[in-house]
């Protein structure tokens, strides 16, 4: 029953129903199952039960429109046509009966035990074919993220999966921090049509206890269930039915808004959080630390994670006190995404405050206010964490502090300042091959929100400091 007043996501998720109806699935990018008739029925209507939703009757041109913005970046993969609309096949046998386990509690676990998963395709699909163990949806403001469990013979270990409006502008940002040698999560993309797409799906749901070919008509139960599957389902499926996914690397850690007493900020920590800064001063991220002027806010100490070494975080020292102390060698950065401008005067404007900012740095060095400001914020951020060396044996002064971020921050704008716009445009052509198949261009529109331009503007601002050496603490 086409509606031409679908829009958006209710479209997407009635064309998938469509493609998973009656069992066919995606299986090496057919996305139309094989049982399915190809011409229409006598009457035009549908007669199976659940009847059909309404599907899409119109898809854009391949990349998403017919004037690419940017004539760089090369034209996305070619979206599949509209499904056909015709009568289904009545078939032969007992439907199978989906229930729920009253007595299972999902999402009921302590992730910091648990280790990274290998997000290679190839180890993620093998997983995915034996099952998923646990599934927790994160409850810290990132609405759109899911933490897959598997089981090893010897551990516990967890894939991110992450859909959001901004999962572009982190793609670009994840690929740009590692170019800068920024810590933070690998990330890459999965597509609707994509078979790794269809199987964590069908594991979810199967986790879930709920029929995938019946979720979208029953507004997210398949079979009216009640239980804690049902429940992770009705939060989870709105996720699932959207036409991109981030299959994102696990950092075992914890925010820098969480360390308590016992916990301790190192030397190599601040040295990472100096290099977040300088990132987010280049990208114009402002959900994170703040940094001199150039953000109007108060800061997102969520999306900064520390750890020990190689992501643990149970590693520890006994200092000359007694007192356990547990280790923050490494600081990762979260939710990288880039905030480019293409306004002229919003540029200038923002670019004046970085001018400014470099003035002062390379005037002043550590002593320079945004580092003393940022370490005040550290502090308070953190309750009683303590700041020492690497190896715990000292307590680190305010002067040592400000001299570990100052020399953070200085690594990372001079790599910046060294790169010029074929760089920054190289990683947007990237990004558009990032994903096998579009749809309704929203890609497309992500790409196109990515101004290659600012970023060259903005790093051309760090010019000043590549003479400036570090200070040894």
């Amino acid at each position: 029953h086409p509606s031409p007043s679908l829009i958006g996501s209710q479209k997407f998720a009635a064309y998938e129903y469509y493609c998973m109806d009656q069992g066919g699935g995606i299986h090496g990018g057919n996305l139309l199952p094989p049982s399915l008739p190809r011409g229409e029925g006598e009457s035009g209507k549908i007669k199976s039960s659940p009847p059909l939703p309404p599907v899409p009757t119109h898809l854009p041109p391949p990349g998403g429109h017919s004037s690419p913005a940017n004539p760089n970046i090369p034209t996305l993969p070619k979206v599949l046509p509209p499904p056909p609309i015709g009568k289904e096949k009545k078939k032969k046998g007992v439907r199978k009966k989906w229930t729920v386990d009253l007595g299972k509690t999902l999402g009921d676990f302590d992730m910091t035990v648990c280790k990274a998963a290998d997000i290679s395709s190839e180890a993620l699909e093998n997983r995915l074919v034996k099952g998923i163990s646990d599934i927790k949806k994160s409850s810290d403001g990132s609405s759109g993220v899911i933490f897959l469990k598997f089981e090893n013979d010897d551990s516990s270990e967890l894939v991110v999966l992450k859909s959001s409006s901004s999962l572009g502008q982190e793609w670009y940002g994840s690929a740009l921090a590692h170019k800068l040698g920024m810590k933070c999560p690998r990330i890459r993309i999965i597509s609707w049509r994509d078979r790794e797409c269809f199987l964590i799906k069908k594991a979810i749901a199967a986790l879930c206890g709920v029929d995938p070919r019946a979720a979208e008509s029953l507004g997210g139960l398949g079979s009216m269930t009640n239980g804690h599957g049902g429940i992770t389902w009705m939060k989870v499926h709105k996720i699932l039915n959207r036409p991109h996914h981030g299959i994102m690397q696990f950092v075992n850690g914890k925010p820098l808004s969480s360390l308590l007493q016992k916990s301790s900020l190192t030397a190599s920590s601040l040295r990472d959080i100096g290099r977040i800064c300088a990132f987010d001063a280049l990208t114009n991220n402002s959900d994170r630390c703040p940094f001199g002027d150039l953000f109007n806010n108060s800061g997102n100490a969520e999306n900064v994670m520390l750890c020990g070494n190689n992501g643990d975080t149970k590693r520890s020292i006994r200092s000359s006190n007694t007192k356990t102390m547990h280790l923050m060698r490494v600081a990762v950065g979260i939710d990288n995404r880039v905030v480019p401008l293409s306004n002229r005067n919003q540029v200038q404007q923002y670019v004046n405050k970085i001018e400014k900012l470099v003035s002062q740095i390379k005037s002043k060095g550590r002593d320079a206010s945004c580092f003393r400001n940022l370490l005040s914020f550290l502090q308070t951020t953190t309750v009683k964490a303590s700041m020492m060396s690497d190896d715990g044996k000292s307590t680190l002064s305010e002067s040592q502090a400000c001299s570990e971020l100052f020399g953070g921050f200085l690594e990372l704008a001079q790599a910046a300042a060294k790169l010029e716009e074929k760089d920054f445009q190289s990683i947007a052509t990237n990004m558009a091959k990032a994903v096998t198949a579009d749809w309704e261009g929203v890609w497309r529109k992500a790409v196109d929100s990515i101004h290659p331009a600012f970023f060259a503007t903005t790093a051309r601002s760090f010019l000043p400091l590549l003479d400036v050496k570090p200070i040894q603490s």
